[in-house]
């Protein structure tokens, strides 16, 4: 799976990929397969560029039909998501400030239990990747 990703990651470079890794819902810690989503993130900026003022070249936004569409699918497979995985390109696998932000609302998870994966391509080449989850005490991912 991350196979997969590095290659999405390569493909989408110098822009930012996005997708899913699901699991069996009836096994906690099993992963099954990976999901790639389109990043609407210029689409919506060039529509709105007040509300989205970053490009794909430095953000991501999940297409909001397919992000649905998606949702559904792994209901009726009886999948859970898991993993949100996202790259940063030319830039370290961190979970920035940005990330946090989108990831959490109200002080919560916006998807518990669901870690964030961040893949860092420089240069069109991998270079790093983190797994960043949730912790209550600290009240953010790391």
């Amino acid at each position: 799976l991350l196979e997969k990703i590095f290659e999405h990651a390569r493909k989408e470079y110098p822009f930012e990929c996005c997708g899913f890794i699901v699991g069996p819902a009836d096994s906690p810690a099993a992963l099954s397969r990976w999901i790639p989503c389109m990043n609407a993130q210029d689409e919506y900026h060039d529509r709105d560029p007040v509300q989205f003022p970053r490009t794909s070249q430095n953000a991501y936004f999940m297409e909001p039909h397919q992000l649905l569409k998606i949702q559904k699918e792994i209901r009726l497979n009886s999948e859970v998501l898991r993993i949100i995985y996202h790259s940063h390109p030319d830039s370290d696998a961190v979970f920035s400030e940005e990330d946090q932000k989108m990831a959490v609302s109200g002080g919560e998870p916006v998807y518990p239990d669901v870690s964030y994966l961040v893949v860092s391509v420089k240069k069109g080449k991998m270079d790093e990747y983190k797994l960043f989850s949730w912790l209550s005490k600290q009240s953010k991912f790391v």
